[in-house]
């Protein structure tokens, strides 16, 4: 790699330097080597619990309780001692360059390095907090006391990018940067502005800092909403492929209708792949994992691209990701419709309408609760209510009828039936050889 990181920096030793990642791991070892420095560092950390409390707040398009996110924070003893906020988004995007020569270990390690190379950077402002959002995005929250401090925010940003400044064909740094606001509900504007302005450095865009500012839907020919965003994460989150295929022709249909032209929808396409990356990001994986020999370098391809063959790549890119996600949401589903059913089996129970509580169709529902429990729907609420009126039938003096109503048959001839066809012998027989 070229290395121009080394005309900006200096390490104390005299340590051979053989590559960039050489240097990157040295000079994130100069910062840990600083114990002074990590110490006075350390009141800066956000509780875990509270980072990913706030990011899901973020996520949301409610308007934050101010009241109820301070008191939940005081139980960590956090707080953010100043009103005013400007967050920043960073993506570190690796280049198909970069996995052909290193390994996922490296990776990690610049990733991990990356977070306390920013840590030093804004160091001169004194609330800082720098947290990973994904495994290749972190966000940096500033909390300063009056607006006059954002003056320092361009030589901090400038300095960040400057130490991880590598050869273009390996990494490439992106900074979102959203606008100085008071309160948290300031707070999650600016991050959510950051994010956006982030996912919005296209390939056709010299800087790799961009501050939002609110003509960027006139600057921009296509429109993709940070509520659109929020949309598809969520989908995507969920495994519910539906929703999403759904969606993305929703938006791309659009912004077609809107007249945007050949580069409006290739800025439009990266904006969603950035989507699909931080979602596959939130598993610890990278893009080129999950794509494998499908994977394209979109970031520096996009533009020779043509716009059908990125409609169907990124179509792919959120298809692998629903099956990363539904693969693990698999087993929490079917726990939670298995609870619901086994509490509700004795009511007139329908699969329409278990399907629209879980969010599914009834067709998908009736495909997976066969493809999981290995029977039909109403074959296994029958089997639910025929072991309900056995215990019933032995642990109670009820009559036939009685027994037939409580676990959810209309009358007793159906119960008979279905009792004889599971258990070879009626209720009243069964009740007579096992008492």
């Amino acid at each position: 790699m070229a290395l121009r990181l080394r005309e900006n920096y200096t390490l104390e030793n005299d340590t051979p330097i053989r590559n960039d990642l050489d240097f990157l791991n040295q000079s994130v070892q100069r910062i840990i080597n600083d114990n002074k420095k990590l110490k006075e560092d350390l009141h800066l950390a956000i509780p875990y619990v509270c980072e990913r409390y706030l990011l899901s707040l973020f996520d949301d398009n409610e308007i934050l309780r101010e009241d109820d996110v301070t008191h939940f924070l005081s139980h960590y003893d956090f707080t953010f001692p100043n009103k005013f906020f400007i967050v920043i988004h960073s993506t570190l995007n690796f280049q198909e360059g970069f996995f052909e020569t290193h390994s996922k270990a490296e990776y990690n390690a610049i990733c991990q390095g990356s977070f306390l190379i920013a840590n030093e950077a804004f160091s001169t402002i004194e609330n800082r907090y720098v947290f990973s959002v994904a495994v290749n995005q972190i966000c940096v929250i500033l909390n300063i006391p009056t607006p006059s401090e954002k003056s320092k925010l361009a030589a901090s940003i400038l300095k960040y990018h400057k130490s991880l400044d590598v050869n273009d064909d390996m990494m490439i740094v992106h900074s979102g940067v959203g606008n100085l606001y008071e309160g948290l509900n300031g707070l999650k504007k600016s991050y959510n502005e950051a994010r956006q302005a982030n996912s919005q450095i296209i390939y056709m865009t010299t800087s790799m800092v961009r501050t939002y500012s609110p003509q960027d839907e006139n600057i921009t020919s296509s429109h993709y909403s940070i509520e659109e965003d929020n949309q598809m994460i969520n989908f995507l989150l969920q495994g519910n492929k539906e929703k999403v295929l759904s969606h993305y022709d929703r938006i791309i249909n659009k912004n077609i209708e809107e007249h945007i032209g050949c580069h409006g929808l290739k800025e439009l396409y990266l904006q969603l792949y950035n989507t699909a990356v931080r979602v596959i990001n939130r598993k610890h994986l990278n893009i080129y994992d999950i794509m494998g020999e499908d994977y394209i370098n979109i970031s520096s391809q996009v533009g020779d691209l043509p716009v059908d063959e990125l409609y169907h790549y990124i179509k792919k890119v959120f298809l692998k990701t629903i099956d990363l996600y539904a693969k693990s949401n698999e087993v929490h589903d079917i726990a939670n419709i298995k609870q619901y059913l086994d509490t509700h089996y004795n009511h007139e129970i329908y699969l329409d309408a278990i399907a629209e509580h879980f969010g599914k169709s009834a067709k998908y529902m009736s495909k997976y609760i066969k493809k999981v429990l290995g029977i039909s729907f109403q074959d296994y609420i029958s089997s639910l209510r025929i072991e309900k009126s056995k215990e019933l039938l032995l642990n109670t003096k009820n009559s036939i009828s009685s027994i037939a109503e409580e676990v959810g048959f209309n009358s007793r001839h159906p119960f008979i039936r279905k009792f004889k066809i599971l258990e070879g012998v009626t209720p009243t027989e069964y009740r007579k050889l096992h008492r």
